[in-house]
């Protein structure tokens, strides 16, 4: 048997990130991804630096609460080198990108949401894109489909005076989140990155402690939040300049497995799991990211007619009473007797003290019905669906 949190060592560590011995040395528990060695969770202790596979919450439970603790009370640090990077440049990259994304794309210095669609409407990334320059665009997406993209961005972002370049081996990236993650980040630049200098949803070139970086104010987790880009060759220097800050706060660095937890609390999906070629705009809730009034983009006319449509399904997240196990994705949903959708991630709520997971059900279910079950390692355990995030609603702490 396979489990949902099992490993495989066979022919590991191949690709790692510049943290990846700084990491390891704190006691870091690594997946991979693409080939590449992701931060899991960190560990209390070396000879506690393993995790059992298992159907049920694992040991790495207590060490994931505490990160999670963290991120919501002070801040944390999470090693995003393992995502996906693309430069789009040259005096035509604009015409091609605002061709190829169904989102609006953002002003200089701004980012924004933009899906990628099929043809057929359906989706095909959950990119985000970072403007630089006129000319100059950062994309970024999931790490693992590299391939892919690159696959895309050759058959579809076309025009003259464009290149595109997968810059994903050669920059790394932290990702810097919590209530104190301004004030830390104040520490390291000189740069101003007050909240009307650096606002939600805005980028900048600014050297972070002297290393020339990239710095995109977002947050996956919900909380306030930056991500921060620098050439491999200056990722270490980075990390020693974070660790001295992070020795004056309560602060933790930690993996995959906490903030896949904390954006459970803020109901944001991700790819391959809530987001992919399965679904439309409609269906997925990122339907508010598409710029419908573009006179011309890929999936223009197919996404109309899902703008105007009633979805069969809808994506809506749940908070389950569960005991001593959490939904991992596709355990079945009923209404009573009658079957209603599907869990596409799950997992515990360690801020809210809740097992949460997120799926597609029924529209009919989803607007009018609360008395669910979803079967969890053959027993149906009761559930409810959560109308709204649970951790700050109105996302005051990100635009804070």
């Amino acid at each position: 048997i396979a489990y949902p949190n099992e490993t495989w060592p066979a022919g590991r560590p191949s690709k790692t990130s510049p943290l990846y011995d700084r990491l390891e040395a704190a006691n870091g528990v690594f997946g991979v991804s693409y080939g590449q060695e992701v931060p899991l969770y960190f560990a209390p202790s070396k000879d506690l630096a393993a995790e059992t596979p298992t159907l049920r919450r694992s040991s790495a439970f207590g060490s994931v609460r505490e990160e999670c603790l963290a991120a919501r009370e002070s801040f944390a640090l999470l090693d995003i080198s393992s995502f996906a990077k693309y430069r789009i440049s040259g005096a035509g990259s604009a015409a091609a990108l605002n061709h190829l994304l169904a989102g609006k794309l953002p002003d200089v210095g701004k980012i924004r949401l933009t899906p990628m669609l099929s043809p057929k409407g359906r989706l095909t990334g959950d990119l985000t894109t970072l403007r630089l320059q006129d000319d100059e665009f950062w994309v970024s997406g999931s790490g693992y489909l590299q391939s892919w993209h690159m696959r895309w961005f050759a058959d579809h972002l076309r025009g003259p005076e464009v290149r595109i370049d997968n810059i994903s081996d050669d920059y790394g990236g932290i990702a810097l989140f919590g209530p104190h993650a301004r004030a830390v980040l104040q520490q390291l630049t000189a740069g101003d990155v007050s909240n009307a200098a650096l606002p939600f949803m805005a980028v900048r070139r600014l050297d972070i402690a002297m290393i020339p970086a990239i710095v995109g104010r977002l947050s996956v987790s919900g909380e306030l939040g930056y991500e921060i880009y620098a050439q491999n060759l200056h990722m270490g220097s980075l990390f020693r300049a974070l660790e001295q800050v992070r020795a004056s706060f309560d602060a933790r660095w930690i993996g995959m497995y906490a903030l896949n937890s904390l954006r459970l609390e803020k109901s944001f999906g991700i790819w391959s799991r809530e987001f992919s070629s399965d679904y439309t705009p409609r269906m997925t809730g990122l339907s508010r990211f598409v710029d419908y009034s573009k006179p011309d983009f890929v999936g223009r006319a197919a996404a109309l007619e899902d703008r105007d449509r009633t979805p069969q399904r809808v994506l809506v997240t749940l908070d389950i009473d569960a005991d001593r196990a959490d939904a991992t994705g596709y355990e079945p949903i009923f209404s009573g007797r009658d079957y209603v959708g599907y869990v596409t991630s799950g997992g515990y709520g360690h801020c809210v003290g809740k097992s949460l997971a997120m799926g597609y059900v029924a529209t009919a279910v989803a607007a009018a019905c609360d008395d669910l079950l979803v079967t969890l390692l053959g027993e149906s355990r009761a559930a409810r669906l959560v109308p709204q995030a649970l951790i700050d609603p109105d996302g005051a702490r990100m635009r804070g």
